[in-house]
Order: C-alpha cells, then structure tokens, then sequence
C-alpha cells in the first residue's frame, strides 16, 4: 500500500511541476512578445515623429514669393559703324566760324548755315563775310569726320565690309578730302541709316528683323538684317534715332533673346511628364499648376498660367520630400 501511495505521489508531483515548468515558460514568451511589441511601438512613434518633425521643418523653410510682371533679355554688346545719307560742308582755310544753327535742328533747304569771316582778307578792308547754305532739309550737326562721300549707301555694296569695319573702328579709314575744312554736315533724317558689326554670338538668316538698343538707353529699336558678309552684319534701320545721327561709331546692345510674361525663379518649376508647373496659393491651398514657359534666363523663367500676384513656392523640393513620405 505504501508503494501505491508513494507511486501515486511521484505522478502527481511530475505533472504539476511540468505546469510549473511550462507556465514559466509562457510568462517568458509573453515578456518577449511584450518587450518585442513595445519596441516596435517605440520604434513607429519615434520615426513618426521625427517624421511630423521633419515636414515641420520643411514646411517651415518654403520660401514664397509673388510672380510679378516682367521682361527679361539676353543681350550681345556690339561696337557698331554708322552709315548714313549726309552731306558734309567745307569753307576755305583760315575762317572764323560763326554758326547760326544748333546741332540737331532741322533745316529746310537753302537755310542759312553760318557765316564765316577770314582775318587775312579782313585787312584790306573789303567785305569778307562767307555765308554757307544748307543745299538739301535735314538735320545739322558740327562734327564731321570726312567720311561722309567716302561711307554711302552705294558704296556699301562694293566694298569689304569687314575692311571697313576694322579701319573706321581704328581710324585708320581714308577720308576724301576736299578744299578747306568740313565745318557742318546736313543728315537725312528721313532716310534709312545702316549699322555694321561683327556678328559673333547672333545667329540670324537674312531678312530677319534685330532688335537693339542705344547702350545708356531703355528705347528699343529694330531694323533688317540686310547681309551677312565676312562675320559682318549689315542692318538697315528707319526711321534713325536720334543718338545715331551725329557720331560714326556707337554701342550698341543686340537683344538675342526676349520674353514678356510673369518673372520667377528658375527653381520654382516642377515638372510632370514632361509638362512644367509651379506650386502655387489657390484659395488658401498649396497646389502644382501647369504653365507655359515663355523663356528661362540664368535663375530667373518667364511663364504664363497664373495669376499676377499670385504667390508661388521658391524651393518646390521642399513639398516633394513631403509628398515621398
């Protein structure tokens, strides 16, 4: 009896230890399980948060700014030569000068100029008094540089272009003299005048209109380009300027390219399959508008498809980290 007891004993002392046993090991299973989950929590609030932080920042640093109306242009500096329909008048040498005319003025023909008077004949006592007449209506001006009869439309033609360039913008060109002093030129104003420069940096068929300005000026003109000859451009022009009228030489700027529009940064454009757009503030909402662009220059495009004033998003990459996470 003893035995069975005893027996009886060790059976039931075996099953409860391996309870034992096995409820220790799910109460480790469940630690495990619990500390993996809470890890894992932490790890997910952790990388929210630096997450919500990030586009906080993000968010925090987009620049904003209005599109506002503007031209924009690419521009070629040029040394030009002046080519005009004038006349250039002389008097005998040694006369005293006196004009009766202002540079700039225009005068119909057979206006009297000026008069001149010479020192040497005024000691015999007889009349000495010279009065010149202006032969043709134009516009008068001073200064001559006695290449009037040398640099004409006519001669344009048979003449090296680039040869006559290089000369006048040296001074070496030749000029006819004549008898006594060129003292006064009449320019037609109402003719066309010709420019000559090098054509390095413009890229232009013949017959194509050009577009320039006077350095120093904000007027735009235009003109023909007439001939494309040795890397020198010839460019018709009327009506005349008026600050191309009395010198031989000029600076001048040539507008190569040129676009009216709404002025933004360069890096505000995003595009999407192959279109352009800009983010921009539509009722109180950030949101990527298409556009035209009408030109980009350097940092700066030129677009269409908003609104003047309309504020746009300088650095888009801003909301692109957003819109990836």
């Amino acid at each position: 009896m003893e035995n069975n007891f005893e027996k009886g004993l060790v059976e039931d002392f075996v099953p409860r230890r391996e309870r034992m046993k096995r409820r220790e090991k799910a109460k480790r299973i469940r630690k495990i399980v619990f500390y993996v989950f809470t890890c894992i929590a932490g790890v997910l609030v952790i990388t929210w948060t630096v997450s919500a932080v990030e586009r906080l920042m993000d968010w925090r640093s987009m620049q904003l700014i209005p599109a506002k109306y503007g031209v924009l242009e690419e521009c070629k500096e040029k040394k030009a030569v002046v080519v005009r329909r004038e006349t250039a008048l002389t008097v005998p040498k040694p006369y005293s000068i006196r004009y009766l005319v202002a540079d700039g003025v225009r005068v119909r023909k057979g206006a009297l100029l000026l008069k001149a008077e010479s020192p040497e004949i005024n000691r015999t006592g007889e009349e000495t008094n010279l009065k010149l007449y202006s032969p043709q209506a134009g516009t008068v001006y001073k200064k001559t540089d006695g290449l009037e009869s040398v640099l004409t439309f006519s001669s344009l033609k048979s003449l090296n272009l680039n040869t006559v360039y290089d000369k006048v913008t040296k001074g070496v060109m030749e000029s006819q003299g004549k008898k006594g002093d060129s003292v006064i030129k009449i320019v037609d104003n109402l003719s066309p005048a010709y420019l000559l420069f090098p054509s390095s940096g413009i890229n232009l068929e013949e017959g194509s209109r050009i577009s320039f300005r006077i350095s120093g000026s904000e007027d735009v003109f235009s003109g023909t380009l007439e001939q494309d000859s040795n890397n020198i451009l010839l460019v018709k022009i009327s009506p005349v300027p008026q600050d191309l009228m009395a010198d031989r030489l000029c600076n001048i700027e040539v507008i190569t390219k040129r676009a009216a529009g709404l002025v933004v940064p360069a890096s505000s454009l995003v595009e999407r399959s192959g279109v352009f757009g800009v983010y921009a503030v539509s009722a109180g909402n950030m949101q990527w508008t298409e556009v035209e662009v009408k030109g980009i220059f350097d940092d700066q495009a030129v677009i269409t498809g908003i609104n003047p004033g309309q504020e746009i998003v300088v650095n888009p990459d801003t909301i692109l980290r957003t819109e990836k996470k």
